[in-house]
């Protein structure tokens, strides 16, 4: 036979209530104000109950009022420093008034001025078209365009660089592009541009061998 607990508290347990421990197998008595003032020491309850139970409500109660309030700055919950600095520290976010000397990135920030074209320097015969242009250029953020309008003034053949980009404007793996080519008629033509800068027309839409003049534009991120 032994002693059986209920699971549910029936009355508020006082400080002269008898409380059984076991120590070592043997069972000895002690009172619940003497357990309390084993763990709490001489602390009092700063509530007005002053029982274990009633002061958990009690902070519970309170808690919730506290929840449920808006714009009021609760002494002990509110937060009065970030990083140990109070908010006038901080710049705020209309109209920042900065100290110092600020740190930007060494990154090129883009901006709407329109990037400075600059005329390629072609090869083997290959000349500008009359009333056109052939031109490179590169954005602030990496992106090169090529607009190109040449003559065949030379007659070169198929495969044959029309001109060669500089460092700083190439692409690390070889760029294929579509553009148009005129011989005795108009042909969609295949532009290669490959690692090292060459630019040259690569294969067209029928089996001719050369051509007189050549279009195309093409944007692609450099790499190179």
């Amino acid at each position: 036979m032994g002693w059986k607990i209920s699971d549910k508290v029936t009355v508020e347990p006082q400080d002269t209530d008898l409380v059984l421990l076991e120590q070592n197998g043997n069972t000895r008595n002690s009172t619940l104000a003497r357990i309390k003032k084993f763990l709490l020491g001489d602390e009092i309850l700063k509530t007005t109950a002053q029982t274990i139970k009633g002061a958990i409500n009690e902070n519970t109660t309170q808690l919730s009022d506290v929840a449920h309030k808006t714009g009021a700055v609760q002494t002990n919950l509110n937060a009065d420093l970030l990083d140990g600095q109070h908010g006038a520290y901080y710049a705020p976010l209309a109209s920042p008034n900065f100290t110092g000397v600020p740190t930007i990135s060494s990154n090129a920030i883009a901006t709407n001025v329109k990037p400075t074209e600059i005329m390629v320097t072609l090869l083997n015969g290959f000349t500008t078209a009359s009333g056109s242009k052939a031109t490179y250029c590169k954005t602030q953020d990496g992106i090169v365009t090529l607009n190109i309008f040449l003559n065949n003034s030379g007659s070169s053949a198929i495969g044959t660089t029309m001109f060669t980009l500089p460092a700083g404007y190439k692409f690390t793996e070889i760029i294929r592009a579509r553009g148009i080519i005129t011989s005795n008629a108009i042909y969609i033509a295949e532009i290669l541009i490959n690692t090292d800068g060459t630019v040259k027309v690569n294969t067209i839409s029928s089996s001719i061998t050369s051509y007189t003049n050549v279009q195309f534009d093409v944007s692609f991120v450099a790499t190179a």
